[in-house]
């Protein structure tokens, strides 16, 4: 099994989301069954953790709330 691989199987990363409708994304996310843990709301948005396999399922997703992902 390569790095990747292990990653997006076992990994979570860390997400800054900002944006024009952040709490449509959060919405739509756990429509699409996509685990965000430990969500907290900053200044300009929210954080979050989730699995590495699920966030390269989220780039639609993205892009139907109009927002950022760091």
């Amino acid at each position: 099994m390569s790095v990747k691989e292990r990653l997006k199987k076992y990994g979570q990363v860390a997400c800054q989301i900002s944006g024009e409708e952040p709490l449509r994304f959060l919405n739509l996310c756990r429509s699409q069954n996509i685990r965000l843990y430990g969500v907290q709301k900053k200044d300009e948005g929210y954080i979050c953790a989730m699995s590495v396999r699920d966030f390269f399922q989220i780039r639609h997703l993205r892009h139907l709330a109009g927002v950022h992902i760091q």
